[in-house]
C-alpha cells in the first residue's frame, strides 16, 4: 500500500494538446504570512523654554525642553512602536516679553501608528 502526504498539492492541465495533468507536491509546512493595517493619527503639543535675559540661554533652555518632551512622549506612548514620527519643529524667539526677556517655544508634532487589523493566513 502506498500513503502519500504533503502540505500543499496543485495541480493544473498542460498546455500541449496531449491532455496530460501535471501534480506538484511541496514538502513541509508553509510559513505563515501576516498582514497588518495601521492607522495614523497626527497630534501637536507646544514646546517652550523658560524666559532668560540672554538669547543663547534662552534657545538652550528651549534644547532641554524638546528633550524632556521628546523623552515623556517615547515614555509614555511608544511601548510597543506606536510614535512613528517626534518632532520639536522650528523654534521661535517670543519678543514681546517685558525686560528684554528671550522665551522660545516651537509646534512640536508626533504621528501615532495603531494596529487596527492584523491578519495571519
Amino acid at each position: 500500500m502506498f500513503v502519500a502526504r504533503a502540505e500543499d498539492v496543485d495541480s493544473h492541465d498542460n498546455n500541449e494538446s496531449n491532455g496530460d495533468t501535471t501534480i506538484t507536491i511541496k514538502r513541509g509546512i508553509p510559513a505563515p504570512t501576516t498582514s497588518e493595517t495601521y492607522h495614523f493619527e497626527d497630534h501637536e503639543d507646544t514646546v517652550s523654554g523658560d524666559p532668560k535675559y540672554s538669547r543663547n540661554e534662552a534657545r538652550e533652555s528651549w534644547k532641554e525642553k524638546c528633550q524632556e518632551w521628546k523623552k515623556e512622549i517615547r515614555e509614555t506612548l511608544n511601548q510597543e512602536d506606536h510614535i512613528f514620527k517626534l518632532s520639536c519643529g522650528k523654534e521661535m524667539d517670543d519678543t514681546s516679553l517685558p525686560n528684554a526677556q528671550h522665551q522660545f517655544s516651537s509646534t512640536a508634532k508626533y504621528t501615532v501608528k495603531t494596529l487596527i487589523h492584523k491578519r495571519t493566513r
